[in-house]
C-alpha cells in the first residue's frame, strides 16, 4: 500500500460486492427467506445484467490504461479521468459490479441478497467514495468539483 496520499480504501469493492452477496445468498438459503425459481424472462433479464455490467466494467478501465494511472483504489491517482463511461458517471465500476450483483442474485433467485444491494451501494457511498472523492478535490481541486457538478455519481 502507498505511503504517498490516496483515496484511504482499505477494503478492496468488488470484494464487498462478493462477500455481500454469498452472505446474502446463504442466508436467503438457509432461512428460506426470499428465495425464488427464476423464470426464463428472469433469466435473460439477469445474463442482460450481467453482461452490462462487465461490459461498463471492463469500458471503465480503459480511460485507466490510457492514462497510465492505477486501477487499485487504495493507490494514488495521476490524472483525472473524464473520458469514456466517466463522461456520465463518475463510478462506472462501481455501478458495473452492481449490475453484474443484481443479474447473478437473479440467476441464483436469492431475493434476500437482491435485497442487500441498497445497504451495500450505501455502505459503498459512504465508506469508499466518500473517500475517493476527498482525495479527488485535495489531488485535482477546482477541476474535479467542476466535473462532479457536471456528472452524475452513480447513472
Amino acid at each position: 500500500m502507498s505511503t504517498k496520499d490516496n483515496p484511504g480504501v482499505h477494503f478492496p469493492p468488488p470484494l464487498m460486492f462478493f462477500l455481500c452477496g454469498l452472505a446474502g445468498w446463504q442466508a436467503g438459503l438457509r432461512l428460506g427467506w426470499l428465495v425464488f425459481a427464476p423464470s426464463t424472462a428472469i433469466q435473460i433479464a439477469a445474463l442482460g445484467l450481467i453482461v452490462v455490467g462487465l461490459g461498463l466494467g471492463a469500458w471503465s478501465m480503459f480511460p485507466f490504461f490510457a492514462a497510465g494511472t492505477s486501477l487499485l483504489p487504495w493507490e494514488p491517482d495521476s490524472q483525472l479521468l473524464t473520458s469514456g463511461p466517466y463522461r456520465f458517471s463518475r463510478n462506472p465500476m462501481y455501478a458495473g459490479m452492481a449490475l453484474v450483483y443484481g443479474g447473478v442474485c437473479l440467476q441464483l433467485g436469492s431475493g434476500l441478497a437482491l435485497a442487500l444491494i441498497l445497504p451495500l451501494i450505501l455502505l459503498i457511498n459512504r465508506y469508499v467514495i466518500a473517500g475517493e472523492e476527498a482525495y479527488l478535490v485535495r489531488t485535482f481541486g477546482e477541476t474535479y468539483q467542476a466535473y462532479q457538478g457536471k456528472v452524475r455519481r452513480w447513472l
